[in-house]
């Protein structure tokens, strides 16, 4: 999907979001003064909205500036807000690509962070709605699943019995029929592709699903799109297409007790690797594989041109850090390289000590 030009045509978008910006709530704060802040102020402009002003970060704070009729504050301002209130961050990158400005802002404010792409739910789902969906996985949702009761894969070997289960991209909604097959108590599925949401939905409706939420939004801001407490997070196939899998796993250890985590991870098996990346985080130091991923024209891709894959052992270290029991249930070899499937459990608290780079 071209965000940029969405933006350029608009048809309509300010009125759209500022309808988005009331049913968030609270006061609106707005970071950044690039092409989408133009729009949000437009949106911002046509009335009804409590709106705390536009903020911008110390590498780009001009100090007495003015953006579109407001004064331009430094990041630090944003420190005044309230857990009801809402940042957006006005810029058309996905949310990986505002890794650093975000996590800036939560040490700052505890208000809720999104970025542009969170209020534009209905839109990016009219724009891929032009053509025909097409499941991957027909045989095993359709008539295997629907009519012979078989799920496309063995289900994890925990409970999820009148559990609230957080699944991470549901892509076609294939797992999810698996998930919600486990009597849990409600699964709150996420999912970043409106093609995909699009699918999810049908299968959601298709098999009469209760207590199952779907979300069109970005895996690495789960915290700030639901409220309820979680018990399980169900994580497959989705943390190897990131390019901040580290962010998108320290979430998900921070947030449930239980981890079903599912994927690709470095090995010699690996096929198409583009090399290492060396990285220091709060956990240690760590050798990331370089996969590639192929943005929005492949619908099973991750959405930065490339990712980033843990080493088996790396993920058991990185999860003993925040106090979680590794253990691997099942593994094997593909065309795509070395697949586990793992379950992390937590079983004392998260250390405080290390530096974060």
């Amino acid at each position: 999907m071209n965000l940029n030009k969405l933006l350029s045509a608009q048809l309509g978008l300010p009125k759209y979001l500022n309808a988005a910006l009331k049913r968030l709530g609270g006061n609106i704060a707005m970071v950044g003064t690039k092409n989408a802040a133009h729009v949000l102020v437009k949106a911002i402009n046509e009335g009804g909205i409590l709106f705390k002003g536009v903020f911008e970060r110390a590498q780009d704070y001009v100090p007495n500036s003015e953006f579109d009729g407001f004064i331009v504050q430094p990041l630090k301002n944003l420190s005044k807000l309230q857990s009801s209130d809402t940042v957006i961050i006005a810029s058309s990158q996905e949310a990986e690509g505002l890794y650093e400005t975000i996590t800036q802002i939560e040490k700052i404010s505890k208000a809720k962070v999104l970025h542009f792409k969170s209020l534009m739910d209905v839109y990016m789902i009219h724009d891929e709605l032009k053509d025909l969906l097409r499941f991957d996985f027909s045989e095993f949702l359709f008539w295997k699943s629907l009519f012979l009761g078989k799920n496309w894969q063995e289900p994890p070997p925990i409970s999820f019995k009148n559990k609230v289960v957080l699944e991470l991209g549901p892509y076609e909604g294939n797992q999810s029929v698996m998930l919600m097959r486990q009597n849990p108590k409600k699964v709150i599925a996420i999912e970043g592709r409106p093609l995909n949401f699009a699918k999810t939905s049908l299968i959601s409706s298709l098999y009469k699903f209760k207590n199952f939420e779907l979300i069109l939004g970005d895996m690495h801001l789960f915290p700030q799109l639901i409220n309820e407490k979680i018990d399980i997070i169900f994580c497959a196939g989705v943390l190897y297409h990131s390019s901040k899998p580290w962010w998108l796993l320290e979430n998900c250890l921070k947030h449930a007790d239980t981890v079903v985590l599912c994927g690709h991870v470095s090995s010699e098996f690996s096929k198409n690797a583009l090399g290492f990346k060396s990285m220091d985080l709060e956990s240690g130091s760590y050798e990331f594989e370089i996969q590639p991923e192929y943005g929005w024209e492949d619908n099973r891709s991750g959405i930065s041109g490339t990712s980033l894959w843990f080493k088996e052992e790396d993920l058991a270290r990185f999860a003993k850090f925040y106090g979680f029991s590794f253990k691997r249930y099942n593994s094997h070899v593909n065309s795509t390289g070395r697949w586990i499937s793992s379950v992390l459990r937590k079983t004392k608290k998260r250390p405080r000590s290390g530096v974060r780079k």
